[in-house]
């Protein structure tokens, strides 16, 4: 039985509850827990620059505007996500922080239930997530 919080006498040890680690969060082989206090182990190659990534993902929208095919969102603290449909199906977008760094990314349907991000910050870091969908739609991703 996994246990993701921990109390003695009132007062809490251990609180797993508002941990975001996930196996492809993690370096390949090494062991935690996750939220839920399950034990994990890392799929993400070593290298892997993920804050980019967590940045795209974690974003929530609390305002959003529709032009033709583009779409600018907004989250209430400074930060927006600009989201442009392009002719060749492709989605660019560029997100820009409250202090005004950038990450882009653009992602791309390969085809055979494979999609292609890549993400590039305004530092030049890069990074592609390569996310496929087995035959019972589970997503599989790989890291460069």
């Amino acid at each position: 039985m996994a246990v993701n919080k921990v109390v003695y006498n009132g007062t809490t040890l251990i609180d797993l509850t508002g941990d975001t680690v996930t196996e492809d969060t993690l370096l390949v082989g090494t062991t935690a827990h996750d939220a839920s206090g399950k034990q994990i182990t890392g799929t993400m190659k070593k290298g892997a620059s993920l804050n980019i990534i967590e940045t795209f993902e974690k974003f929530q929208a609390t305002s959003t505007v529709k032009n033709g095919n583009v779409i600018t969102s907004t989250d209430g603290s400074g930060n927006s996500l600009v989201s442009t449909i392009n002719s060749d199906g492709s989605v660019s977008e560029v997100y820009t922080a409250a202090d005004g760094t950038t990450i882009t990314r653009t992602s791309v349907v390969n085809g055979n239930r494979t999609f292609t991000d890549t993400y590039t910050s305004s530092d030049g870091t890069t990074m592609t997530k390569v996310t496929t969908i087995d035959s019972n739609g589970n997503a599989n991703y790989t890291y460069n």
